[in-house]
């Protein structure tokens, strides 16, 4: 099997087999075109090889598909700061600025990352992004972005999340932040929330579902957005946190937003030599 029809890269191959039929022993790529082809052999020597068949394997999440290509409608690495973006919320009743701040200690990629510490105190921050059209005639919008959490949970003794201490989450306005909407669990086509936020202990967001990840290292989520098709949205990333026990926080990293659009077979042409 092989990523081209002519064969010159090999993606797997079975030797020996003696059924009519086989399941690849490793997971193939996604969302691409692959070719096969089989050779038999027995006591009276090698058989011709089979003319060429081909298929297409399916998209993983987020992905378009191999008969089509993203195009990056949004994108924020935050390797040059966080000028567009905007950061504030509420500790012990107190209106704050700059609750979130860039960091060096976690990333995914490069050597920043933004992060909203899961400190000791009833808080409510916010990472507020700018503006970001949504096409209405287009497929496939999704958002990508990549967290780690460091965020206080309780768990059963068979080590199921019972409730989140702190928690974090996100949201998404249509309309210039006068409200913001709970996106769908539908929606998440990666990484659902662990559990619902406890109001114990005055967070803010008691009540609500999150993640609350203690620890969960560097996953990336991904969120359907087909449904906000043809708007201008903003995105806000949210961090509550209780009186009770610190931890490190919530990092984000690599945000993007994409659609898919119709892409191009490549097409393979055989090879003439003099006298053909």
């Amino acid at each position: 099997m092989a990523s081209d029809p002519t064969f010159s890269q090999i993606i797997y191959r079975a030797p020996g087999l003696t059924t009519s039929s086989h399941t690849p022993s490793q997971p193939l790529p996604s969302s691409q075109f692959l070719y096969w082809r089989v050779r038999a052999r027995n006591a009276c020597g090698i058989g011709q090889i089979s003319p060429t068949s081909s298929f297409s394997t399916l998209a993983v999440a987020g992905e378009c598909g191999a008969t089509a290509q993203p195009v990056t409608l949004f994108q924020e690495d935050f390797e040059s700061g966080a000028s567009s973006w905007v950061s504030s919320g509420v500790q012990n009743g107190q209106a704050l600025t700059d609750t979130w701040t860039l960091s060096d200690t976690r990333t995914h990629s490069g050597s920043a990352a933004m992060v909203a510490p899961g400190i000791e105190s009833a808080s409510d921050r916010y990472l507020l992004s700018p503006a970001i059209t949504l096409p209405a005639d287009q497929s496939g919008l999704t958002l990508h972005f990549w967290n780690y959490q460091s965020i206080e949970r309780v768990r059963s003794n068979n080590l199921e999340v019972v409730a989140c201490y702190d928690g974090a989450l996100i949201e998404l306005s249509p309309d210039q932040g006068a409200t913001w909407l709970d996106i769908p669990p539908a929606n998440f086509l990666t990484d659902q929330y662990d559990g619902q936020i406890s109001g114990s202990f005055d967070n803010p967001l008691g009540g609500r579902r999150a993640w609350c990840g203690d620890p969960q290292d560097w996953l990336e989520s991904i969120i359907d957005l087909n449904a906000y098709a043809g708007q201008r949205v903003h995105l806000r990333f949210r961090m509550g946190t209780d009186d009770g026990t610190s931890r490190e926080g919530w990092y984000v990293d690599d945000v993007k937003v994409q659609y898919c659009t119709a892409g191009k077979k490549t097409l393979y042409l055989p090879l003439l030599t003099g006298g053909q």
